[in-house]
């Protein structure tokens, strides 16, 4: 652990020092320590001998410049990469877990001697142990070594405008593969951090000023937008059968502040391991479930982040109006063309993942450029 703890120290420094000369740009390393236990969010401590987790962290972070009119809507976050080491102190159980993951930190408060932030992160974890029916029975938590990562997470950073400043936080952790494999319960962490981050930079970087046109300006206009999405997942026991799903999803949007969307949509969704519950051999079309769904979500730059909740109108296997929600991240890659990836859940359980790609009708950005 100590060796990849210089290791990943040394490379973050020497990636950190090469970027700072491009651009006027705060740029930060830092090292952060991280321990808290699992929380048994199944109820399997009879089962499992939880203990207190611990790990170490290195990440990399730039400060916008200021340059883009939703830098300053969102008080000019800091965005980069971080690397995990976690021990879940139950070697034979649940090992250990190396991530990686891009990183969001968001200013709620922003003051000369502390800064109060939100930490999100999301990316790909490798897990040492996981299930096996034979040698791995006990961890129902995870059925594949390779993990979603997710990090949500509140920090107080002292004396943020000096170049060295010290971190303190409270962090949620979550690792799942998203159904593909089974089981697939979910390894959930309650951790503390504390740590220090070293700005690579001598002086603080300029501010570049927000246009005073984009600022005054927020286009209000309904976007139309159409996808299609694939996904797999595992049902019944592991190792058991894999079935692909698919999903064409319509949505209506509308900016209502320069960060806020709020939108309504259809769905059409086919799931083959719903055969399983219908007696008798399913054609093609018999599989297929549609609902109605409200969302609303943030918007940075050409990202937007949704939450939807919804509720089907026709299933052979639910009842009208039974709940399913989604969370997902759209990026604008051209003019109209949009990257989509989703996790379909029902009442926060992951059901699947989906990857996609949509299509944008009408109006193109949330600021007018005259």
């Amino acid at each position: 652990m100590k060796a990849l703890l210089i290791f990943a120290t040394l490379w973050m420094m020497t990636l950190s020092a090469a970027l700072a000369q491009q651009g006027g740009r705060d740029t930060y390393w830092s090292v952060d320590y991280l321990r808290g236990p699992v929380y048994d969010h199944r109820n399997l401590a009879a089962a499992l001998q939880l203990g207190t987790t611990q790990g170490v962290g290195v990440s990399y972070l730039r400060r916008v410049d200021g340059s883009e009119p939703w830098h300053h809507y969102y008080r000019r976050p800091k965005l980069g990469l971080a690397a995990y080491y976690e021990d879940f102190h139950y070697p034979e159980v649940l090992g250990k877990a190396m991530s990686a993951a891009l990183v969001s930190d968001f200013h709620i408060v922003d003051r000369r001697l502390f800064d109060f932030d939100l930490n999100i992160q999301a990316g790909a974890a490798y897990l040492t142990k996981c299930f096996d029916a034979q040698t791995n029975n006990l961890n129902r938590d995870i059925g594949a070594k390779a993990a979603a990562f997710f990090r949500f997470g509140f920090e107080l950073v002292a004396m943020p405008e000096s170049r060295v400043s010290y971190v303190a936080g409270l962090n949620f952790v979550h690792y799942s593969n998203g159904a593909m494999k089974l089981p697939n319960l979910g390894l959930n962490l309650c951790q503390l951090n504390i740590g220090a981050r070293f700005r690579v930079n001598k002086d603080l970087a300029q501010v570049r000023e927000i246009d005073a046109t984009l600022a005054e300006n927020l286009d209000r206009r309904w976007r139309y937008q159409a996808f299609w999405s694939f996904g797999c997942r595992e049902q019944g026991t592991p190792l058991g059968d894999k079935y692909l799903v698919t999903t064409m999803a319509f949505n209506c949007l509308k900016p209502i502040t320069r960060k806020f969307v709020a939108g309504v949509g259809f769905d059409l969704m086919r799931d083959g391991s719903e055969a399983n519950d219908l007696d008798g051999d399913c054609g093609f079309a018999e599989l297929i479930s549609g609902g109605i769904h409200c969302s609303a979500g943030l918007e940075f730059g050409k990202v937007y982040a949704a939450f939807e909740i919804g509720g089907y109108l026709f299933s052979k296997v639910k009842d009208t109006f039974d709940m399913y929600d989604r969370v997902s991240v759209n990026y604008q890659v051209g003019k109209r063309l949009i990257a989509h990836v989703g996790l379909r859940t029902f009442l926060m359980k992951a059901y699947y993942i989906e990857w996609g790609m949509g299509f944008q009708i009408g109006s193109i950005g949330t600021d007018k450029k005259n």
